[in-house]
């Protein structure tokens, strides 16, 4: 008796957390929604010089049109995040975090408490850029890629979310999973994690700030030029939202190669190399 109380308790709490997870997952993705609405408003310009350059590239015999294809962009942002991101959340708050009221025990400093949310980011950061880049170097990954990169020349903040399943998964759900698991945040942390990840995806397929985060973002830091010249010529600038981990690659590389000069040659040449893929 006493072990099927215990096991009824245990079932109860899962769904209890289950529930809860899917209640703000869906706060959390409609929110993201409206905000990509305001800045598609915002970013008017953009939208229309796509859907003129679809229409005027599109043959009467192709079956892809503007209105087919930004249609099917706010498809998959629907897809991805309500049937995709809330799920993720929902499990994600059972398998990874901790009780808010774990967080206050003694074991849990308040400095321990402020690293794990850039923890989480910069983990998220350096998976998401061996990812992405995956998805470029690698053929049989590519096609799961190649809808993304239809928005090229004009990038609507709809495209930041506009990927298939299968990246969806490996490259956004999957890094942030990972960076959680290793970190255990409250369920708290993971939201305020969640929310800069989603708006600063957003603001890097943001044209109209562009010249704007070129002045104040670091190098460092992804900007709307690092990530729109990505969409233009596809083989630089694999880092997004947050970290830069291009610039950190570089900077790595750099202090390498003063430690060995002798390496110094070699390290350049692969550099210009990589960067004229």
């Amino acid at each position: 008796m006493p072990t099927t109380t215990a096991t009824t308790l245990f079932f109860d709490v899962i769904a209890e957390k289950l529930w809860q997870g899917l209640w703000i997952g869906l706060q959390v993705v409609t929110i993201t929604l409206l905000v990509t609405v305001v800045l598609e408003f915002a970013s008017l310009s953009t939208v229309r010089a796509l859907w003129k350059e679809q229409s005027s590239s599109s043959s009467s015999s192709s079956s892809s049109s503007s209105s087919s294809l930004y249609r099917q962009a706010w498809w998959y942002n629907i897809r991805n995040q309500y049937f995709m991101g809330v799920p993720g959340l929902a499990v994600g708050l059972v398998l990874f975090c901790r009780d808010e009221g774990e967080d206050s025990s003694e074991n849990n400093t308040s400095s321990l408490r402020l690293v794990i949310l850039p923890a989480l980011w910069t983990i998220h950061a350096i998976l998401y850029y061996y990812a992405h880049k995956l998805f470029h170097t690698t053929p049989a990954w590519y096609r799961f890629h190649k809808f993304h990169h239809k928005f090229h020349r004009h990038v609507p903040p709809s495209a930041a979310n506009a990927v298939q399943a299968v990246e969806y998964a490996a490259a956004y759900v999957g890094p942030l999973a990972v960076a959680a698991a290793l970190c255990r945040p409250t369920w708290y942390q993971v939201q305020v994690a969640v929310y800069v990840l989603q708006v600063c995806n957003l603001l890097v397929h943001t044209p109209g700030l562009e010249h704007w985060s070129e002045r104040i973002c670091p190098p460092w830091w992804v900007s709307i030029a690092n990530h729109l010249d990505h969409h233009r010529r596809l083989t630089v600038h694999y880092a997004s939202p947050t970290l830069n981990v291009d610039w950190c690659v570089e900077q790595w590389h750099k202090a390498l190669t003063m430690m060995n000069p002798k390496t110094v040659v070699g390290s350049k040449g692969n550099h210009h190399h990589n960067k004229g893929q």
